[in-house]
């Protein structure tokens, strides 16, 4: 890789797989985007072009959800940056009936006040397993249905409590159907959603102080990712991952380094104009900042918050 993190370096054919050295033009060109800092990485550069957060007005969050989850905030042309180790539960992986956001994918979970449940589902077929923002969804109407408490814990009186059993080891999990081999969600992958949700507040909340903004400064905050598609803003409100000052301002964007990586490769000037502002971000390692272990702990629950 070239020495400046945003200088492409030439391709060589040299090292192609057969397959690709007959498909590829000798004479191609393949940029490949440095990283702006540990763990925020080419990716994200190509997410910042995507959105455009840096020609836009005031303060501007970008939340890039995934395994590794991107806090990227645009303030006074300007960027603070940091990532979050949220694990696979955002893109369906970890969770015992999760699956990717691929057709027959639950992408969204909803349930009538007679105790109906009812899916959407990409590709319009039957349901085959929750993808991260179907798992999402699952908590955050259990959640505000009293299934879950503020602590992660499965409540099982109420409206649905028919629907709860308990697996061979002992573990509640809700059932979204009837009958064995059904979708259902577990005590565990509840947990595995508390994680994901604690390490983003965690990193949102300290993206914000280090520029020294609060969540009410903010103009704009996008969501990316995979579960970028289809969560509503309001339920990553009430879990805990975005503070409540944002609910009327948070757009999806869906695949943003996708958009970015198209820009760039149609405008190689698109990737030139922003590069001293990526050069010069601010990096915040969260695991070495004093009280990162407290400030977790205490995002463990599943509650608004203010930033």
């Amino acid at each position: 890789l070239a020495a400046h993190p945003f200088t492409a370096p030439v391709y060589d054919s040299t090292f192609a797989s057969p397959r690709l050295s007959t498909e590829l033009a000798p004479d191609l060109e393949i940029s490949v985007l440095g990283p702006i800092a540990s763990f925020v990485g080419g990716d994200t550069v190509a997410a910042v072009v995507g959105t455009g957060i840096l020609s836009t007005r005031g303060p501007v969050l970008m939340v890039d959800l995934g395994t590794n989850a991107e806090i990227v905030l645009a303030s006074g042309g300007k960027l603070t940056v940091a990532s979050a180790a949220a694990g696979p539960a955002f893109e369906g992986a970890g969770i015992a009936c999760g699956g990717p956001a691929a057709d027959g994918a639950i992408t969204r979970v909803t349930a009538a006040s007679e105790g109906e449940i009812s899916f959407e589902v990409l590709g319009g077929g039957e349901p085959q397993w929750l993808s991260g923002s179907g798992v999402f969804s699952a908590v955050a109407m259990l959640r505000r249905l009293g299934h879950i408490d503020g602590s992660g814990l499965f409540v099982q009186d109420g409206p649905l409590q028919t629907r709860f059993d308990r697996d061979s080891a002992g573990v509640v999990f809700f059932a979204f159907g009837e009958g064995p081999g059904c979708l259902s969600l577990s005590q565990l992958d509840v947990r595995e959603v508390q994680l994901a949700i604690a390490a983003i507040q965690v990193a949102v909340t300290a993206v914000l102080s280090a520029a020294g903004c609060s969540a009410g400064d903010l103009t704009a905050v996008f969501v990316a990712g995979a579960l970028g598609f289809s969560v509503d803003a309001e339920d990553l409100v009430s879990l805990g991952m975005l503070p409540r000052e944002v609910v009327g301002i948070t757009r999806r964007v869906g695949n943003a380094a996708l958009d970015g990586a198209a820009a760039i490769a149609l405008d190689q000037d698109s990737l030139v104009s922003v590069a001293p502002v990526l050069a010069h971000a601010k990096s915040i390692e969260l695991a070495a900042s004093a009280g990162f272990g407290e400030a977790f702990l205490g995002a463990m629950t599943l509650e608004p918050y203010s930033a």
